[in-house]
Formats: C-alpha cells, sequence, structure tokens
C-alpha cells in the first residue's frame, strides 16, 4: 500500500527563480506504508544546510566533488551548505542525494546522515524525500538501474540497497525492493540476496543460471580456507582486517556477477552485489 503526497501543488505556487515549472501531470509522490521512515515534502527552496567539513576525512570518498557534479542544482544544493552524495537522471527529473552529517568510521568507512533526496524538473525544485529522524541514515548513494528506476541505498558503514524509486503515470512511487531485478537488456536477472549469507546467495543466483567462475589464484587468508574446501571455488579474495571482506564471481550468458560478503561468520553475508553486462 502507498501512501500519497501532493508533488507540483506547492511548487506552482512558490518559485525558486531558477527555471520553469513541473508539468502538471506530475503531481504527487507515493511511498511504501513500510518504508516508514521516510517522508516527502513538495518545495520551491531548500533550507540552509550545515556546511560540514569532511576535508581529510575519508569521508570525502562518498561525497561528489563540486568540479564533478553533473547538474546546475548539485551546486545550488552545495552552495546551500549541503554535501553532495549522489545525482542520477531519469527522464527529464534530476534526483539529488544530499547530506549534512558525516562521522568517520573504521577501515575508511562513514556514517552519513541528515541526508535527503531533491527532485529537480530541469532546475526546478519539485520536492524532497527526507526521513523522520536526522540521526537515521536510510538515504546515501542513489543508482539508476537497467530496468528505469533508481535505487536508494542506506548511508550506514555498509551500504546497502533500501527502496526503489520508480516513474509512474502521476509522479513517482518510492517502494521496497523488487525481489528481481533486470540487467543487460533482461538477459540476467538478479534475485534479491543483500543480508542472505553466502551458501544462499550462490544457490539463489544457480536458480537463475548463472555458474560460479573458479578462481585461478585466490588470494584467501588462511582461516577462510575452509570456503574452498567446501566447494565454493569462486571466492577471490579475501581481507584479513575491518570488514572481513570476501569477493566471489559468477556469470551467465550475458553478464557478470560480482558479491561481496562481510563478517566473520562461517558463511558471511552478502552485502554488495555488482552487475557486469558482456556486450
Amino acid at each position: 500500500m502507498l501512501q500519497y503526497f501532493r508533488l507540483v501543488g506547492l511548487a506552482l505556487l512558490l518559485s525558486v527563480g531558477v527555471g520553469s515549472v513541473g508539468k502538471a501531470g506530475i503531481n504527487q509522490f507515493a511511498i511504501d506504508l513500510e518504508l516508514n521512515s521516510f517522508r516527502f515534502s513538495a518545495l520551491s527552496s531548500l533550507p540552509k544546510g550545515p556546511s560540514p567539513d569532511i576535508s581529510g576525512s575519508p569521508c570525502t570518498y562518498f561525497v561528489v566533488p563540486k568540479l564533478d557534479q553533473k547538474f546546475k542544482s548539485s551546486q545550488f544544493i552545495q552552495d546551500k551548505g549541503w554535501a553532495i552524495l549522489s545525482e542520477v537522471r531519469l527522464a527529464q527529473y534530476h534526483f539529488i542525494a544530499f547530506a549534512g552529517s558525516f562521522d568517520p568510521s573504521t577501515s575508511g568507512a562513514c556514517i552519513i546522515s541528515q541526508s535527503n533526496i531533491a527532485i529537480f524538473e530541469k532546475e526546478q525544485l519539485l520536492g524532497v524525500v527526507y526521513l523522520d529522524d536526522l540521526e537515521n541514515s536510510l538515504i546515501g548513494n542513489l543508482r539508476l538501474m537497467d530496468a528505469g528506476f533508481i535505487r536508494v541505498f542506506s548511508g550506514d558503514m555498509i551500504q546497502e540497497p533500501v527502496a526503489d524509486i520508480q516513474l509512474s503515470l502521476n509522479g513517482f512511487e518510492m517502494k521496497t525492493m523488487s525481489d528481481l531485478t533486470a540487467y543487460c537488456n533482461g538477459g540476467s536477472i538478479l534475485p534479491s540476496i543483500i543480508g542472505t549469507n553466502i551458501i544462499e546467495a550462490r544457490n539463489a543466483l544457480f536458480d537463475y543460471g548463472f555458474e560460479p567462475i573458479e578462481a585461478t589464484e585466490p588470494l584467501v587468508i588462511s582461516w577462510r580456507q575452509y570456503l574452498i574446501d567446501y566447494g565454493i571455488r569462486e571466492v577471490d579474495s579475501c581481507s584479513g582486517t575491518g570488514f572481513a571482506f570476501c569477493s566471489f564471481s559468477y556469470e551467465n550468458e550475458s553478464g557478470f556477477v560480482d558479491l561481496i560478503t562481510a563478517g566473520e561468520d562461517d558463511f558471511p553475508t552478502v552485502v554488495r552485489s555488482r552487475v557486469k553486462c558482456k556486450s
């Protein structure tokens, strides 16, 4: 079930003076009720941010520098005192994730909070997705997926996917992650495996036509050798410090999938996936 918010109504009445207003047909932003930490507000301008100082911090890795920003709207947000996390174009709309608080952590990680997603049509602000608690870290990076929707990742130490934003007939819908995500023009279907252990994840990949790519010279530390002995010969490398990351590789006719696990459990948990198409 979705909760609906007015998208353009307020934007039609107020102007930020940086472009034309949105089309009347795009008039709502709907949020799945299960995503109960997310809110939306139609805005015409942004409040001044806290101007976070992350110079010399590993958190700089998670911010888009001004020189690399693609949209004029991003520079407008940064000039307001916010740090830009991500920029994505969906049709004629710009989605820009930005934040005001960064807490550096171990192993080059960073916890991001006071984060939001601004939605612009060209350079006209339509509204902002925000969180119900300033300390909440559910908004981090944004990624445009092959199937034409935006995936929202958290701002936690290990950024995990938390929601999808889709364009609908009347506006936008923010939903819980789909159980299946299409890549490579539909040639690779990736099941939802983030948060499962590597045994469960690889079995799910096998069900969707992927096969393991055996590592020829795996860089696996001695206390992870049991993974290979167990028959998980696609483990390519493991780190012995920090989050104890391990990487695993798979393929089908259309693409490759790399999985990253973390944790010191016998069968560690998948925290990240990456798909690369063969053509």
